[in-house]
């Protein structure tokens, strides 16, 4: 009897009426540099032209099921980790785009590092309205205290070791709406270590119909009871008010004035000083997340002068801070060569795709 070797990686993507970018979601997977995988695709109940597209690639890698009905995105995602075949469980959306090393990379990485049990990548948004580079944090420590604020994991960049994440029985809460991998993540903290991969290696793409811009609304309320469950570590019981100081420094959506600062400043240094004592997570990782949030928030409201630079260095957050004014100055110019890094980057000249709208928030 001839045995079946099972692939190294499954590539899971679920498919909703998105014939509008689907192929080049399926190539780009498909003309991957690692080639030992499947690719299951779960198509949930498609009305428009999904099927049809799907099924005129004749690629034997190709697993193509159907639900009877749609379900919905959570149940689908969890019936395909549920369905998975590979070592590896590599998300995909149906309308992104990977780039041509990205499996090569993250199961080479994997390989390498027995510790790490999710592994992502840095990405690029690209729309209409313009691109721009998103620049993770690499290490565990860092993607720990980054999801206080929000989520340093790109879900559809991602790549898990199935056995550690069914092992632990982690799969999605459909009950935390647009947010179920924020949820995830968090709730297993406790149980894998996380890394990304310092290059981008996923174009993720912004339009009118994606669930960050039809369900913002569901997407921040599943998000704040992410942030109440992870206060909760550092013994923290928000108000609602505190909540929504939380909520603008997490979307960086807010009113540029010195009575915000003060509030910024205030709910800042509560964070600060339950870790201290707590050291829930990381000291130098922490204190480097609260330093940044500050920074950036002063940087919004009073730009790059003089005032900001007296705000910062006077404030309770840096009291305890050695050489306070050489890590003000290092964040401030670290900001600013991010984001002109980022405008500046150019993709490779082999990806082609189409301009869409980017959605407004």
């Amino acid at each position: 009897m001839k045995h079946l070797t099972l692939p190294r990686v499954t590539v899971l993507m679920p498919v909703y009426n998105g014939e509008k970018f689907l192929r080049e979601a399926i190539e780009s997977i498909l003309n991957q540099t690692f080639t030992d995988f499947e690719f299951l695709i779960i198509n949930d109940g498609s009305t428009d032209r999904s099927v049809e597209i799907i099924n005129s690639y004749k690629d034997p890698r190709i697993r193509l099921v159907h639900n009877e009905r749609n379900i919905g995105l959570v149940p689908t995602l969890n019936k395909g980790l549920d369905l998975s075949q590979g070592q590896y469980i590599s998300r995909m959306d149906c309308d992104d785009i990977s780039l041509p090393d990205r499996l090569q990379k993250q199961v080479a990485y994997m390989d390498a590092n027995f510790d790490i049990d999710i592994c992502g990548t840095w990405f690029r948004h690209f729309g209409k309205t313009g691109e721009s580079t998103f620049f993770l944090p690499e290490n565990h420590e860092d993607i720990k205290c980054g999801l206080l604020f929000y989520t340093p994991m790109a879900h559809p960049s991602i790549i898990i070791r199935k056995n550690k994440l069914l092992g632990n029985n982690l799969y999605y809460d459909p009950t935390y709406n647009n947010a179920e991998d924020y949820e995830l993540w968090v709730r297993s903290l406790e149980y894998l270590k996380f890394h990304n991969i310092g290059k981008t290696l996923l174009l993720y793409r912004l339009h009118d119909k994606q669930v960050g811009c039809r369900e913002y609304d569901k997407q921040l309320t599943s998000s704040r009871r992410v942030w109440k469950t992870q206060l909760k570590n550092l013994l923290i019981t928000p108000t609602e008010e505190d909540l929504d100081t939380h909520q603008s420094l997490c979307t960086g959506i807010f009113e540029r004035n010195e009575n915000f600062l003060t509030k910024v400043e205030k709910w800042l240094y509560m964070l600060q000083s339950a870790n201290k004592k707590l050291r829930f997570y990381s000291d130098m990782a922490f204190e480097h997340l609260i330093h940044e949030r500050w920074i950036k928030s002063c940087y919004k409201v009073y730009g790059f002068s003089a005032p900001c630079i007296m705000r910062l260095s006077s404030s309770v957050i840096f009291k305890e801070t050695e050489n306070k004014y050489s890590i003000i100055l290092k964040f401030l110019f670290i900001s600013i060569s991010q984001k002109i890094r980022s405008h500046l980057f150019r993709l490779p000249h082999e990806v082609r795709f189409p301009q869409k709208k980017t959605c407004q928030k």
